[in-house]
């Protein structure tokens, strides 16, 4: 049985698909180019699926597609989706699908809600799904899964509702990484939405109550760093419900992130894990038409 998404999770989904249109069609507006030509995509990946979670081209150039029904795949000509199969384990564990990982193996990994995590194997056809067993401290942590992101070690990291995940696709094992946060605060510092890795080997994750850094020292031992953006303002719970970070292209130790509250650009140190500020601030700006459209942004490119 599915579970209801929550409403503010259907506005956000609509809004990071407005706000991406907004990044691609901008530059091209500013291009002045008027000959464009938009092709639509079958009928079959429209509104039957509801909204579009996450969406990958493949290194063979196949589209996937993940949505609250399903799994799509479209090779450019046909669209197959893939469904949950009662009583089949090695079919596709749940229908609403949050991510979708090709690794530089060029092995595809599926994210759910309600079944954990799935490596498909294109060969043939089947799902090996990965999930909480509470017997078993080497399995996933949670099973709501919302991100999905390969390191430059090429393991897997895995964003759930209660806490962040390392998975070794070699091994099969798995570290489980929880916040630092006590307090009220903990769940919501370990529901992950989004993940990265900067130069340094930092890995970042975007959690409803900031963000966590951990920094991996060469015995193998890390640390965890806790981070609140704005912790004395009164937007503190919108600034720190955060959805989407990445690494700048063209700037060291900054971060992008996008919350509740806007877009922010924030500087870190190499070397001082407690160094942490802000660079710019993008909100909307009534009147001001070249500012956000909104102050919910989900995600950007």
């Amino acid at each position: 049985m599915h579970r209801e998404i929550a409403p503010a999770l259907k506005f956000a989904c609509a809004m990071r698909n407005l706000l991406l249109c907004y990044l691609l069609i901008w530059p091209l507006l500013l291009a002045a180019q008027p000959n464009f030509r938009f092709e639509q995509l079958p009928s079959d990946i429209g509104p039957p699926h509801g909204a579009v979670n996450c969406a990958i081209q493949d290194s063979r150039g196949i589209l996937w597609l993940g949505t609250w029904s399903g799994l799509i795949h479209y090779d450019g000509y046909r669209v197959k989706t893939f469904h949950q199969e009662a009583g089949n384990p090695t079919g596709l564990q749940s229908d609403q699908v949050t991510a979708v990982l090709e690794d530089r193996a060029n092995r595809l990994w599926v994210g759910t809600v309600n079944a954990g995590f799935h490596h498909f194997d294109r060969a043939t056809g089947r799902f090996q799904n990965y999930r909480f067993n509470p017997d078993d401290a080497n399995s996933l942590s949670d099973n709501d899964v919302w991100g999905l992101f390969e390191d430059s070690k090429g393991f897997i990291w895995i964003g759930t509702k209660n806490g962040l995940n390392r998975f070794d696709p070699n091994s099969g094992a798995f570290l489980r990484i929880f916040s630092t946060v006590t307090g009220r605060n903990r769940y919501s510092a370990d529901y992950i939405y989004s993940i990265c890795e900067t130069p340094d080997g930092s890995i970042w994750s975007a959690t409803s109550r900031g963000l966590n850094r951990i920094k991996f020292q060469n015995s193998g031992k890390y640390t965890l760093q806790h981070y609140e953006l704005d912790p004395g303002s009164a937007n503190t719970e919108l600034a720190n419900f955060i959805y989407r970070i990445r690494p700048a292209r063209l700037e060291s130790n900054t971060l992008w992130v996008a919350s509740k509250a806007g877009l922010k650009k924030m500087r870190f140190s190499d070397s001082d894990l407690l160094f942490f500020q802000t660079a710019a601030a993008y909100r909307t700006i009534p009147g001001d038409p070249a500012s956000l459209s909104h102050n919910i942004v989900s995600d950007f490119l």
